[in-house]
């Protein structure tokens, strides 16, 4: 298993690099016609989730958001309206079965179902094993996925657990420096 932050510590931005000091390299998604794309939520609420669904897809996105190409899930949060989730697109790849090889391999399987996800992935929550709830784990899961997916399982394991081995080290870090 790996490591996932479920709350976020104060003062790290989600669109921080944290727990690096500098922002990870990122494989973005080949841009071509066709095949699925994989994308993941940095919410708390969602903490690492894996989507993935055919691209070209279109989603009902609320008007203020009608430019955007990314996935948005409502949830119920307990709140009158509840809450959109914001998938980030981190890879593409050709089919369906590749990107449930990449859940089953670095994700572990939630135990609830979510409606919108049916249509594409049968309504399973996929969590990444490796959440910082950062655009860090987003840009670590394009190169664990870009080592999987090109024959390197051996070095997508190794940056997933260095990524994990480097949240530990900054979340003690940051309880430390706290006091606690």
């Amino acid at each position: 298993m790996g490591a996932r932050i479920i709350t976020p510590l104060k003062g790290v931005r989600k669109t921080s690099a944290w727990p690096y000091a500098e922002m990870p390299e990122s494989k973005k998604p080949r841009a071509r016609k066709g095949g699925w794309i994989m994308a993941m939520s940095i919410e708390p609420e969602l903490s690492g989730l894996v989507t993935f669904y055919p691209e070209g897809t279109d989603f009902p996105v609320p008007l203020e958001d009608r430019t955007s190409k990314r996935q948005i899930l409502h949830i119920d949060n307990g709140s009158l309206w509840g809450k959109k989730i914001t998938t980030r697109p981190f890879y593409q790849v050709d089919d369906r079965d590749q990107c449930e090889q990449f859940a089953t391999t670095f994700c572990s399987l939630g135990y609830t179902r979510n409606e919108e996800l049916l249509p594409h992935q049968g309504g399973a929550l996929w969590g990444f094993n490796w959440s910082s709830l950062t655009v860090a784990t987003v840009h670590i899961a394009s190169q664990v996925a870009d080592h999987f997916f090109n024959g390197r399982r051996d070095e997508a394991w190794a940056v997933g657990r260095a990524f994990g081995d480097q949240i530990h080290a900054a979340e003690n870090a940051y309880w430390e420096a706290q006091g606690k």
